[in-house]
């Protein structure tokens, strides 16, 4: 009888601890998983710091998805990466040098169903109106469509709420859509000067959040 009592406690005491390790495990997996896409303009991109170096890249992706690349910018060379190229998920990191051992900014630059999230919910993707001005809480002010590379930026947040990352931050907002009513309303758009989201022409616009550039 103490043999039988002697081995049920061995065996209670080992699936007691072996399940609770096994909720542990689950429980620091999943909070690895939300903390991997979380955004802080300042401080990360997931994994991602300002002293990030190249080489520390495949701890948080596959190699497979990380291209290198330059590109000239009056007559400078800047190094890039690219990561996800061509998901919803896409990022390029630009380096402050061409070692690539420290990060200049980040460059969220994927599209709806984007995981890159901050603790507001501002993600690539979202549309203006009804999600982006809803987290703002106020109308904002934006750059005209003159130009992909310099146009859609948001010019003012007009003490919202989003406008605490205004030093670390900075949001393109873009047209979407092929419909009839966005492609005539867009002309009166085009100009380099700034628009409020406020105004009865643009809310027939469908303007998304375009990409994300945020500082480390």
């Amino acid at each position: 009888m103490n043999k039988q009592i002697n081995l049920f406690l061995i065996v209670a005491t080992f699936l007691f601890f072996g399940f609770s390790g096994f909720s542990q495990s689950k429980f620091n997996t999943a909070h690895a998983q939300q903390d991997e896409w979380l955004v802080i303009p300042g401080e990360q991109v997931g994994g991602i710091q300002k002293n990030t170096k190249r080489t520390d890249l495949p701890q948080f992706f596959n190699r497979r998805v990380t291209l290198d690349f330059t590109e000239k910018i009056d007559s400078k060379t800047i190094y890039k990466t690219s990561i996800h190229k061509d998901t919803p998920n896409s990022l390029i990191i630009v380096w402050t040098n061409e070692r690539m051992t420290e990060v200049d900014h980040v460059i969220l630059d994927g599209w709806i169903g984007s995981n890159w999230y901050t603790v507001d919910g501002l993600r690539v993707g979202l549309k203006v109106y009804h999600q982006l001005l809803n987290i703002n809480q106020q109308p904002i002010l934006f750059n005209g469509f003159y130009s992909e590379e310099n146009g859609g930026f948001v010019a003012n947040w007009q003490e919202g709420a989003l406008s605490k990352y205004e030093d670390d931050l900075r949001v393109q907002i873009w047209y979407s859509g092929s419909c009839e009513l966005t492609e005539l309303n867009i002309y009166d758009f085009l100009e380099n000067k700034e628009y409020s989201t406020a105004s009865a022409q643009t809310k027939h616009l469908e303007i998304r959040v375009y990409k994300l550039f945020v500082s480390l």
